[in-house]
C-alpha cells in the first residue's frame, strides 16, 4: 500500500524587497519578485505575513496576498500596483487584529500552479504600515507531496 509523506521542504524566502512594504497606505498594492515554478513544479506553499501599523486598524481589515501568473511564461495576467487584479487570484487574506502591535500571520497547503508567477501585495487594512524595515513582510516556502 502505498505511503504519502511531505518532501523536503525550502526554507522560507521573502516575497518582497526588505523595504517594499513599510510605509504603504491603505489600498496600496506592491508586485513582488518572481517564481519560476514551471521548472521547480512544487504543488503546495505556505505564506508567512508579519505585519504592523501606524494606527489601529479596523474591525474586519485584512492584507491580501494575490498569485499573478505568466500563463505563457512572457505575458503577465492583470495586477499590479496600478491595475486591480481579478479577485479569482487571491490566494489569502491575512484578517489583522486592531492593534499597532506587531502581527504575525499564516496560511498553509496553498496549492499553486506550475507556472511563473510573482505575488501581490494589498493593504486593505485602512492603516499604513510602519516605517520600520522588517515590520512587515511575506515569507513563503514550497513543498511537495512523495508517494512512497
Amino acid at each position: 500500500m502505498a505511503e504519502c509523506k511531505w518532501s523536503v521542504q525550502t526554507k522560507p524566502v521573502e516575497a518582497f524587497a526588505a523595504s517594499e512594504l513599510a510605509n504603504r497606505a491603505s489600498g496600496t498594492r506592491v508586485p513582488g519578485r518572481e517564481f519560476v515554478n514551471s521548472s521547480e513544479r512544487n504543488r503546495f506553499m505556505d505564506l508567512f505575513c508579519r505585519a504592523r501599523f501606524q494606527t489601529a486598524p479596523p474591525s474586519g481589515a485584512y492584507i491580501g496576498v494575490y498569485l499573478i501568473p505568466a500563463l505563457d511564461e512572457t505575458t503577465w495576467v492583470d495586477g499590479s500596483s496600478s491595475v486591480p487584479p481579478p479577485e479569482s487570484l487571491m490566494l489569502a487574506a491575512f484578517q489583522v487584529r486592531q492593534s499597532t502591535s506587531q502581527q504575525i500571520m499564516a496560511v498553509t497547503k496553498v496549492i499553486i500552479p506550475p507556472v511563473r508567477f510573482r505575488l501581490l501585495w494589498m493593504n486593505a487594512t485602512g492603516a499604513t504600515t510602519t516605517t520600520n524595515v522588517g515590520d512587515n513582510q511575506v515569507f513563503v516556502r514550497f513543498y511537495n507531496e512523495e508517494v512512497l
